[in-house]
């Protein structure tokens, strides 16, 4: 065997770089898929340490077609199978043609081979032992025991989530991953695996041990061809976002099966980059013609092949997920184990098959049915059943979605400070999607379906479920339908002996004790929460059974008269969950009756249980509360010693709630004492211990309680903002319900603010609105439109407003809001000025530069003076400044006061503050803006660096950081590169921050415009319009997002000639802008340009020129006559005379353009040279032939020298000159230049892009 190669004499060059680096990413993202040949089975048994023994050269061959085929004629003759004298000559000479020592037989003798042995060996009823005698015992004898390198190296890939489709037919790879064979057997499976539904190895020419699934001979493989379930699914691969990378095939790709398919998809894509890769080493020939695939080397010879698959899983590892444990280690006293619903369950969800299950435990609340699936779970994690395992809870679509999010931060890709939980839950899930990997997810108390929308629950659940296994409770019967059966495993009633076990807990009794313990659980529904309630009560207060029997029947009458009771019961649809409830609410009311304390320590008790039951109980802590006890002196009086509030006397009631099971003790996480209450347990306190009367005041005292810890939200990590957001959940509903007629207080209003806060902190814009839109009435109804809480919430509601895009709405807030503060705090009052920092911000968002600009040098001066230079928010007031600058072309004043604010900055906050980078990010887009690339380029590179170093890879500031840089190559022409930084921007976005976040729609909505400058139409059209349809969906219609969207697909549509498609586009998005927007905004502006455009390219002239005329004057009187937008629309307008040979007066606006961007941007400006291009064209067409050649001589030159000799705007150049020279007859000279730019636009813009093509 040949050694394996050093590493360091292999050259990997640019393009094989690639390669890899796109198999990398594709398994990265879960887009992998390895077709794996007969080199692979080969490689394995060659590598093994008892390749000596007999047998090893034998398994060796059977591996191969060919040799396989040679073992097949052999067996008919050392069986003496039958044969007529016809077929001994045919198997003569056919055993001739595939003899070791005969030339290597071609495709057709190895058919009639292939043929012959199958019809052969399926006669005598033989084919299946033969199958047995090559295949069965490969496995145990020359893999199983050792270490296999390039086994073990395709087992870490698949542990990555590479998908694997082998044509061998050994089960070497199944039994070495422990993974089911798939085959085309006629069931659902093969579909099920190309659907990514399913997990296993997908055998496309079946297995040796179901002989009718082999693809032997030519009649096999027609049958496979005509298989139009496999055939369409591997086409789907092969055209879709999948890559595969074939591995160990060698010449197996000219099979009639493969080799058909590439070629199709060879012609299929073709003028696209292939994505697909054989691998070979170095010395290999590989003949792939008409194949279309990319052929990867991984190393000098077939020995280098392990530790490149190796070194491919470990760089993807890191994105593996760890195994996740994510239930809660808590198991109520009252569980016994249900052993015929547990054996249901396992059954249920056996994981023997690689399918999904799905599994729904139902019945009454208290039975019992979470502490099962607790102890299902914890099976699973023991056995390692599941590779993850994920408790969720399903009480409504809020907490559903927090449940995914606290494990995000364990998914690599998915970071926990995410503030968009539903966001975060679709990363999670698309993760769990593209898993390879075993998951249990448990759902638990599912239990109101009707506040899921759309799909239900089945919207939280995968939506590629692979070997995903989902487990439900609910107390609904009608939740056993989410199961393919459409039957639940009930634990409404327990048997006697469990009732008995549960309530004797392993305690001796007599004979006497054991009959009235029977009449106690059976009196008791044998209902598992009631049971315990009752042990409790016997522990407590010394009785016995027979006592409790008496007090239960005493107690129950007193209950069922109470009219709260009856009022309860009509709640519940079914009988036995109001006899269920009442055995509870018994039994909860004889323990209550137990806590001895004074009056006031029992009043104090009693309050808080109530009011337990007033906020989330799947998880209360008692920090929620923490200094709640300093508002209202007269809360929890108990719990003061000598006027001095006593912390661990708080705890002992919470610890008395759980001695009485009341409530159940969580394990502690750093986070204080943590207890649930059990939903009966909660609906018993509002019933037993309150009256209706009193519910108003509890709702207000939770969402006080809330507030009052959500002042401090800056300091909560994800974690601890998911279960604030339950309580929030919860206390607002409670709001709706009980506090319609209520008057608020001071107290109150800000409670509610503080809860607004919270989901505006999560990215619930909607709910946020309505909190604080609620807290800011309420507040001028009572508190009047001048107080200082009404003003802190109306700017609370316009920085809302700006989020969500409404920014009139925003600006009729903050107009008030500075009014009044002037007026009542002073012009330089802190909040004062931060008001009017957020109306210019407004201003700002609408492209009224001039009123914002004012409004951020009056907020800067001030700050100068009172705050001083250097203080941080003078420095954010001069960077806000430079901005409004900027956005009106006004490059090198902003470009001073960012160099500033850097320097100052770097010396007051620190080389690496965020402020710092952020405005050096700033500086390097203005150099970008004025054609300094080169300085713009070095900016971006090292904010890169320090914000990797600093914040992290995939940060936002850092992404945001490389779209930038990305940007700064699009300008100079180097496409490649950029696309290839935006594409690894979007993927990372789309991992972090979700499909449909903001951040990821401009990343797509870049990469479009990279397709665009390439000419790539369709891909530029494809991503639009998925841009577009996902900002109507999440902002709305009329969002100024939105609004971009469609004007980028009309641009899109405007690129290919379809006018009146673009048209529509450009009419609709320019009414909503003059509406929402105002006639006078820049985009609204932007919009009536385009269209002005599209009517030119229809030679509707006098309809372009009467827009473009009003673009123009407006931009004047808004932007001023030198602003870069107030240019662009002359220059326009320049072009529709030019069109109409207008050429006076083209040439006058030309001239005038250009003259100002020399002036204002420079002579080497990229915009300038444009100007003086337009105006050699107009010489050029007035037949002023030397005017023209000048002018394009000047502008060449210069694009050479600043732009670069392959920058299409340079080649532009180029190919104008010539057009000069030809007019004037100068062929030869116009002939070279041509020459020259077309060569070079094939090379960089590729053979068909739009440039490329006019010019030939």
């Amino acid at each position: 065997m040949v050694p394996p190669s050093d590493a360091n004499t292999f050259k990997i060059t640019p393009q094989q770089a690639k390669y890899r680096s796109r198999i990398e990413n594709a398994l990265k993202d879960g887009r992998l898929t390895i077709v794996i040949g007969a080199g692979v089975s080969i490689n394995a048994i060659a590598a093994s340490k008892r390749r000596d023994e007999d047998g090893h050269r034998r398994a060796l061959e059977s591996m191969n077609w060919y040799g396989l085929l040679r073992h097949g004629l052999e067996y008919l003759v050392d069986e003496q199978i039958p044969l007529n004298d016809s077929e001994r000559i045919e198997l003569s000479a056919l055993t001739t043609s595939l003899a070791e020592t005969s030339p290597p037989p071609n495709n057709e003798e190895l058919f009639r081979a292939a043929s012959f042995v199958r019809r052969k060996l399926t006669e005598s009823k033989l084919i299946v032992n033969w199958f047995d005698l090559e295949f069965e015992e490969i496995y145990e004898r020359f893999i199983n025991h050792d270490e296999n390198p390039i086994l073990d190296a395709i087992k870490e890939l698949y542990k990555c989530g590479a998908r694997i489709i082998t044509t061998n037919y050994d089960d070497l790879m199944d039994r070495h991953i422990n993974e089911k064979p798939i085959l085309v057997d006629g069931t659902p499976a093969m579909q099920r695996f190309f659907r990514k539904e399913m997990n296993g190895i997908c055998h496309v020419h079946g297995s040796w041990w179901d002989s009718k699934s082999v693809v032997l001979d030519s009649m096999d493989y027609e049958r496979v061809k005509q298989n139009e379930t496999i055939q369409q699914s591997l086409k789907n691969s092969m055209t879709g976002s999948e890559v595969l990378l074939f591995v160990g095939t060698g010449s197996g790709l000219r099979d009639p099966n493969f080799g058909d398919l590439l070629a199709w998809a060879a012609k299929w894509n073709e003028g696209l980059a292939q994505t697909h890769c054989l691998l070979a080493h170095q010395q290999e020939q590989i003949d792939i013609d008409a194949r279309g695939l990319n052929v990867l080397k991984y190393g000098q010879s077939y020995e280098d092949l392990p530790k490149f698959l190796q070194e491919l899983a470990k760089k993807a590892s890191h994105h593996l997920t760890p195994r996740i444990i994510s239930f809660p280690r808590r198991r109520a006293a009252y569980f016994v184990s249900r052993d015929e619903q547990f054996k249901k369950l396992q059954q249920a969800l056996d994981t023997n098959d690689a399918t999904s299950r799905t599994a729904v435990l139902t019945g009454i609340g208290g039975c019992g049915k979470s502490q099962l699936a607790l102890e299902f779970c914890e099976l699973a994690e023991s056995n390692e059943t599941h590779h993850s395992i994920l408790w969720i809870d399903a009480s409504n679509p809020t907490a559903t979605e927090q449940a995914f999010a606290t494990i995000a931060g364990q998914i690599p890709g998915v970071p926990a400070n995410v503030a968009d939980i539903h966001q975060t839950a679709e990363a999670v899930l698309d993760y769990i999607s593209r898993s390879n990997l075993r998951w249990l997810l448990i759902f638990d108390n599912f239990d109101d379906p009707s506040q899921f929308q759309g799909d239900g629950i089945r919207d939280f659940w995968p939506r590629k479920r692979g070997h995903c296994s989902i487990l439900i409770t609910s107390r609904l019967p009608s939740a056993s339908e989410l199961t393919p059966q459409q039957t639940g495993i009930d634990l409404t009633r327990m048997t006697k002996d469990e009732a008995l076990d549960l309530f004797n807990q392993n305690e001796d009794g007599t004979d006497q004790n054991h009959l009235e313990n029977k009449q106690v659980v059976q009196r008791l529904g044998f209902h598992a929460l009631a049971i315990y309630q009752a042990r409790v009560y016997l522990k407590s207060s010394g009785r016995d059974s027979k006592h409790f029997l008496k007090l239960y029947e005493a107690e129950k009458d007193v209950l069922n008269e109470a009219p709260e009771f009856s009022t309860y019961k009509r709640k519940l649809s079914h009988e036995p969950d109001q006899e269920t409830a009442l055995t509870v609410f018994t039994t909860l009311t004889l323990s209550w009756n137990l806590i001895k304390d004074d009056s006031s320590s029992k009043a104090d008790k009693r309050h808080l249980m109530v009011l337990l039951a007033f906020l989330d109980g799947t998880t209360v802590s008692d920090t929620l509360f923490e200094g709640y006890n300093e508002t209202d002196k007269d809360w929890m009086v108990s719990c003061y010693q000598n006027s001095v509030w006593k912390k661990l006397k708080f705890e002992k009631v919470f610890q008395t709630f759980c001695r009485m099971s009341l409530a159940q003790l969580l394990p502690a996480d750093g986070l204080g004492l943590q207890v649930s209450v059990h939903p009966l347990v909660q609906d018993w306190a509002k019933l037993i211990l309150s009256h209706e009367q009193e519910y108003p005041s509890f709702v207000v005292e939770s969402i006080k309680v809330l507030g009052h810890k959500l002042k401090r939200l800056d300091h909560f990590s994800l974690e601890q903002r998911l279960a604030l957001t339950l309580h929030a959940e919860k206390v607002t509903a409670n709001r709706l319900r009980y506090l319609n007629r209520y008057t608020y207080d001071a107290v109150l209003l800000k409670a509610v603010y503080h809860i607004g806060q919270l989901y505006r902190a999560q990215g619930e814009y909607k709910k946020a609105q309505e909190n604080v839109h609620l807290a800011l009435e309420e507040c001028i109804k009572n508190l009047g439109q001048e107080h200082q809480d009404t003003l802190g919430f109306m700017d609370g509601l316009g920085v809302i407003h700006i989020q969500q895009g409404f920014y009139h709405g925003a600006e009729e807030l903050f107009v008030q809001v500075v009014e009044t503060r002037k007026r009542v705090l002073g012009q330089e009052h802190p909040d004062t000025l931060t008001s009017q920092a957020n109306l210019a911000s407004t201003f700002w968002n609408q492209g009224r530069w001039k009123e914002a600009e004012e409004l951020f040098i009056q907020v800067m001066e001030i700050r100068k003076r009172v705050l001083g230079q250097e203080h941080p928010d003078t420095l954010t007031s001069q960077a806000n400044l430079a901005s409004t600058f900027w956005n009106q072309g006004r490059w090198k004043e902003a470009e001073e006061l960012f160099v500033q604010v850097i320097e100052i900055g770097k010396r007051v906050l620190g080389q690496e503050h965020p402020n710092t980078l952020t405005s050096q990010a700033n500086l390097a887009s203005i150099y970008r803006n004025q054609g300094r690339w080169k300085e713009a380029e070095e900016l971006f590179v090292q904010v890169i660096e320090m914000r990797m170093r600093v914040l992290g890879q995939e940060h936002p500031h850092t992404l945001t950081s490389q779209a930038n840089l990305a940007s700064t190559y699009r300008n100079q022409g180097r496409w490649e590169e950029a696309e290839e930084l935006r594409v690894q921007v979007m993927d990372t976005r789309k991992r972090v921050l979700g499909e449909e976040h903001p951040y990821t729609l401009a990343s797509i909505d870049n990469l479009a415009s990279i397709f665009w400058d390439q000419g790539r139409w369709k891909e530029a059209e494809q991503l639009d319009v998925q841009v577009m349809e996902i900002r109507k969906r999440v902002l709305g219609q009329e969002h100024p997002d939105t609004l971009t969207s469609q004007a980028n697909l009309a641009s899109t549509f405007w690129n290919q000639g379809r006018w009146k498609e673009a048209e529509e586009f450009e009419v609709q998005v320019m009414e909503i802008g003059k509406r929402v927007l105002g006639q006078e905004h820049p985009d609204t502006l932007t919009s009536q340009a385009n269209l002005a455009s599209t009517f030119w390219n229809q030679g509707r002239w006098k309809e372009a020129e009467e827009l473009e005329v009003q673009v123009m004057e407006i931009r004047k009187r808004v932007l001023g006559q030198e602003h870069p937008h107030t240019l662009i629309s002359q220059a326009n307008l320049a072009s529709t005379f030019w069109n109409q040979g207008r050429w006076k007066e083209a040439e006058e606006l030309e001239v005038q353009v250009a003259e100002i961007r020399k002036r204002v941007l420079g002579q080497e400006h990229p915009d300038t040279l444009t100007s003086q291009a337009s105006l050699a064209s107009t010489y050029r067409n007035q037949g002023r032939w030397k005017e023209a050649e000048e002018l394009e001589v000047q502008v060449m030159e210069m694009s050479l020298r600043v732009l670069g000799q392959e920058h299409p705007d340079t080649l532009t150049s180029q190919a104008n000159l010539a057009s000069t020279f030809w007019n004037q007859g100068r062929w030869k000279e116009a002939e070279e230049l041509e020459v020259q730019v077309a060569e070079m636009r094939k090379r960089v813009l590729g053979q068909e892009h739009p440039d490329t093509l006019a010019r030939l």
